[in-house]
């Protein structure tokens, strides 16, 4: 059963392949020559029933569409990685060096990197909380921040703040007091 798209027709194939106007043979040597197809390359076309076209354009349109939404995401999701990647290694400070301001920011012991983030994002100290773990990451501190209170500035990259709080001696008096707290006990 080659007759194309639409098996179901074949009846309807073949006996239009007998109507068609004989060039030389007749309609039995048209369609004994292969499932109703015509001669001399013409090409039958399937009837359809009522609705069957639409519904196949309707398919074709929503392949498209769908075809197109995948196409967006896929370049919405590799420019939003090439922002992540050029801010994770081309790393700007919120302000320019002599307009900046002075936060003090506390990081509480069995925070993680993700809320450090956030808290520094709220604060004004970084622009992308997602970018600040990345560069976290990728830093030389990693795993090496110390809980306590700290003075940053939004002229500091996030790097500089990095490693400021991964820095033991940095911590502000109040930290220190505190890890001598829980010596004592």
């Amino acid at each position: 059963m080659k007759s194309g798209r639409y098996p179901q027709y074949e009846q309807e194939y073949r006996r239009e392949s007998g109507r068609a106007s004989g060039r030389g043979r007749s309609g039995a040597d048209r369609s004994s020559h292969g499932y109703g197809r015509p001669a001399h390359g013409r090409r039958l076309v399937p009837r359809l029933k009522d609705g069957q076209g639409t519904l196949d354009w309707i398919g074709d349109v929503f392949k498209i569409v769908l075809i197109i939404v995948v196409i967006m995401f896929c370049v919405s999701m590799s420019h939003r990685a090439y922002e992540i990647g050029y801010d994770v290694f081309y790393e700007k400070a919120v302000d320019e060096k002599g307009s900046g301001q002075t936060v003090e920011v506390t990081i509480s012991d069995g925070m993680t990197v993700n809320q450090i983030g956030k808290l520094l994002q709220e604060k004004g100290l970084i622009k992308d909380a997602e970018v600040f773990l990345y560069q976290e990451r990728f830093s030389s501190f990693h795993g090496k921040i110390v809980p306590g209170t700290y003075e940053l500035s939004t002229e500091m990259t996030p790097s500089e703040m990095i490693k400021k709080m991964a820095d033991t001696s940095q911590t502000s008096d109040s930290s220190a007091q505190s890890q001598e707290g829980q010596q004592a006990e």
